[in-house]
């Protein structure tokens, strides 16, 4: 399992949510694979996006990384 944070990488994203690691976190995902830049994905609340960008973490004690994802719109 690995653990997916989605943050919002669309034009017309909030900047007032917009932090270090990126734009507001629209959901957060436990998925069988990894995602990649061009994947597609439909956040919690049906929207359809596409991956643009993908950071990876090593957490400490933790068999799989935590994956940062940013999306655009498709």
């Amino acid at each position: 399992m690995v653990r997916v944070i989605v943050r919002d990488g669309r034009a017309s994203r909030d900047p007032n949510l917009v932090t270090v690691d990126g734009g507001e976190v629209l959901a957060e995902l436990d998925v069988e694979r990894r995602y990649r830049a061009g994947d597609r994905l439909t956040l919690p609340d049906g929207t359809d996006v596409v991956v643009i960008g993908v950071r990876e973490r090593v957490v400490p004690h933790q068999r799989e990384p935590i994956q940062t994802v940013n999306v655009g719109n498709p």
